[in-house]
């Protein structure tokens, strides 16, 4: 039984010393290093990108048929035959225990030389102190680790506020934030088994088959229930039916308008730019850096397409991701799907969805009390409005 030593170690964190442990034979082999693909971006890559100004899209502007080989198929293969050229897939390798290195990275981003060297003589006080009856040094010590802690504390709050000031996403820096203070573990974990029916599932491709089966009944079930008979006569009236009530007047027909090339450019520049990509591998982020070259062509697509009544086939696909919620990872219905659609689509999307809120404002046909995906409408405005009305009817009263 020589194969080790131990010997205790004083860290200065705690009275109790920590033990270590040295194995002088143990073998093992290192865990299989894992690999993924990616695209890397560079200076170097972008400025090949360029390659997409020489594109003249003369088969798109010479089909009026959105869903033919000639328009939007032309135009996805023309962009991704010089994105796949420019952006190279490459191979990396990747290092297990990297969440945990951001996780702490994040937690000691404001740790300076002054709290580490700090950190260091609060150490060599605890010895000092640790096997001493001098209550002054004692009392030094326990003084000094106040201070430390809340110097410390200060520290993180002007790390956090930094990053909450900085992002692009307020809210959700801010549940990162609190997730990581309360140690919460990653919800994005993958699953390598499911408990349905009794059995134990483990193939990848049962896996996805049964997510893809259990999201469509709930679909199906929701509407099933919508449509029973009941008994009482309110509850079949809609809220659509109440809305109609609002309004003497019919609602005026939309007519939709052709939009401009820089309308559609401005719309590119207002996507946030994000990492995350559809089907065809292209994120927002990616379509911005070039946006001026490819306006045209989506214009005219994006004209084509209302006129026609029409959305392009190959933006209707999507990549649907479970995402865990909480509870046993393991039951199905622990998770919710979630939908990573083509950055194209959310241009078209965004073409039609101007039009319609200008409609929509242009003649009063939202109710004063939909706050909900409103321009200058938050949630704490509707609540002003409550407490308000609330109050007055209190004091009227």
């Amino acid at each position: 039984m020589g194969n080790y030593s131990t010997c205790p170690i004083i860290d200065g964190l705690s009275d109790h010393d920590a033990q270590s442990i040295t194995l002088l034979s143990f073998n093992q082999r290192p865990p299989p290093k894992k690999c993924m693909l990616i695209r890397k971006m560079s200076e170097h890559s972008i400025n090949d990108f360029l390659k997409l100004s020489c594109e003249s899209w003369d088969t798109i502007f010479s089909t009026d048929d959105v869903n033919t080989r000639k328009m939007f198929n032309s135009f996805l293969y023309s962009y991704l035959k010089i994105f796949y050229s420019s952006f190279p897939l490459k191979r990396i390798h990747v290092n297990n225990n990297n969440n945990n290195n951001n996780n702490n990275n994040n937690k000691i981003k404001r740790i300076t030389l002054g709290i580490l060297t700090s950190c260091k003589h609060k150490r060599e006080l605890f010895i000092a102190s640790r096997n001493s009856n001098y209550s002054d040094l004692i009392n030094y010590y326990k003084k000094y680790c106040k201070i430390l802690s809340a110097v410390i504390k200060e520290a993180k709050k002007l790390n956090y506020a930094d990053k909450i000031k900085k992002s692009f996403n307020k809210n959700k820096t801010i549940w990162d934030t609190v997730n990581l203070e309360t140690n919460k573990t990653d919800n994005t974990e993958r699953t390598d088994h499911l408990y349905l029916d009794g059995n134990t599932i483990s193939d990848c491709q049962e896996i996805a088959n049964a997510f893809n089966k259990y999201s469509l009944n709930i679909a199906k079930s929701i509407n099933s229930k919508q449509n029973e008979p009941s008994s009482h006569k309110t509850e079949n009236i809609t809220p659509l039916h109440y809305l109609m009530q609002s309004f003497k007047n019919p609602f005026p027909n939309i007519n939709l308008k052709s939009t401009s090339t820089r309308e559609t450019e401005n719309i590119i520049k207002s996507l946030k730019p994000k990492h995350s990509s559809g089907y065809d591998g292209i994120s927002t982020k990616l379509v911005k850096i070039r946006s001026p070259f490819i306006s045209s062509p989506l214009a005219h697509i994006c004209n084509k397409s209302q006129s026609s009544g029409i959305f392009p086939d190959c933006l209707k696909y999507a990549i649907v991701k479970p995402l865990y919620k909480k509870g046993d990872k393991s039951k199905i219905s622990n998770y919710r799907p979630i939908s990573i659609l083509s950055s194209f689509s959310k241009i078209l999307e965004k073409v039609m969805y101007n039009q319609l809120q200008e409609h929509l404002n242009k003649y009063g046909i939202l109710a004063e009390e939909q706050f909900g995906f409103r321009a200058d409408s938050t949630t704490n405005k509707a609540m002003y409005k409550l407490i308000n009305e609330t109050l007055n009817a209190l004091i009227v009263n």
